[in-house]
Parts: C-alpha cells; structure tokens; sequence
C-alpha cells in the first residue's frame, strides 16, 4: 500500500480578524492512503516590535513586560508558552480529523474605552507589534495511546489537544512518518491606522489598529 500523505488546506470562511493581533484561521487536514495514526505538529510562536503608545508616548515592551501588561493571570495569551507540540487522532477510514486552529487574543488592555459608546471588557487599542504562530506537521501510522506517544495531558493553549512543552521525539522511535506539512500565520496592527473589520454578524466595523493577516 502507498505510503500516507499529510496535507492541509483553509478551511472556507473560517478566517477572521478583530484588533491588536487578534484573529482566528483554521486549516483542515486530508490524509491520502489513509491508515490509524496521529498527526503530530510543533507549534512555534513569537511576538515581536511591540509597543504600548501612552498620551503620544511610545514604550517598547519585551515579552515580560506584555505578560504582566496584557496577561498577568497567564489565561489569555499564554506568553509562557513560546514552543510545544499537540496531538491529533486520525482514526481508520473516514473518521472526522479535529480541524488546526490558528489564533490569539488582543494584545491590548481592556476596561472602558475613551471614546463615546464603547464598553467595558473590549480591547483599549494602544499598541502595535507583530505576532506570529507556526506549525510544522507529520503524520504517523500508530495504535498507541497519547500517552505512549509523550502527551500525557492537554494544555490550556491547545483547548482540546493532547499536548506538550517537551519534545515527543523520544517515544517516536519506530514510526515512520509522512512528509512535513507547514502553515504560517502572522499577525500585524497598528493602532495608530484606522481599518475596517467584520463582526460576529457579518457587519463592517471600523477601528483603530484591526488585525492584518498574512499567510504562507
């Protein structure tokens, strides 16, 4: 039988921007010559050329500093999770494969806005940087467990995910995986730029610092 191969695709009209980095975008994986296994991906990300813009001031921000600025209970952007790896289940035959969720919160404070009719919760937008996030896929023919395979448990960044901070090379001996898969999303904004976003409804909503995506 031929080997499996791994690819990944945008899923229609799952990809969607708000402001100060914000954004969701799903891949859907498709496996030819399909057999049991799991898709294994190294998730990487980083944050770059942040800066928080106070009253005309601008303060650049290292990543300790938006930590305790945007997400000091660590339950938002997860900034202590820079590299890791999840685990997604590919039963035999036609079984449905969880789709590849690429996304972030604002990176941007909340509480009542300083403009007229905003309201408390939403992101202030006083800041500009890039955020960027990449996985890097393979597929292996296996019956073992998450467990055996090194995912023990599910971090909170990875929702659902089996997933790990440590490298699941070790207890991949043996396996022989596809071809890697990759998929880059990086995110930009600029608060300073006014832009256009849609909502929930479909609705376009003008703002300061929306979301640009690129992907590769």
């Amino acid at each position: 039988m031929p080997a499996p191969v791994l690819t990944r695709a945008e899923r229609a009209n799952s990809r969607s921007v708000y402001v100060c980095g914000a954004f969701t975008y799903i891949d859907d994986w498709a496996l030819t010559n399909r057999v049991q296994g799991v898709i294994i991906q190294k998730v990487t990300r980083s944050l770059t050329d942040l800066v928080m813009v106070n009253g005309g001031l601008e303060m650049p921000l290292s990543l300790d500093q938006a930590k305790t600025a945007f997400d000091p209970q660590n339950d938002t952007l997860f900034l202590d999770v820079l590299t890791y790896w999840e685990l997604f289940d590919v039963p035999a035959g036609t079984g449905v494969i969880d789709g590849d969720q690429f996304q972030s919160n604002w990176f941007a404070k909340t509480g009542p806005e300083s403009k007229p009719n905003a309201k408390d919760g939403q992101p202030i937008a006083t800041t500009r940087g890039k955020y960027q996030i990449s996985g890097e896929a393979r597929f292996y023919p296996t019956t073992k467990t998450p467990a055996q395979l090194g995912f023990p448990a599910k971090l909170k960044i990875a929702a659902k995910l089996p997933s790990t901070t440590t490298d699941p090379t070790p207890n991949l001996a043996g396996l022989v995986p596809s071809a890697s898969v990759k998929r880059t999303v990086a995110a930009t904004w600029d608060s300073a730029k006014l832009g256009v976003y849609k909502d929930v409804h479909g609705k376009d909503v003008s703002a300061r610092g929306v979301t640009q995506l690129a992907i590769s």
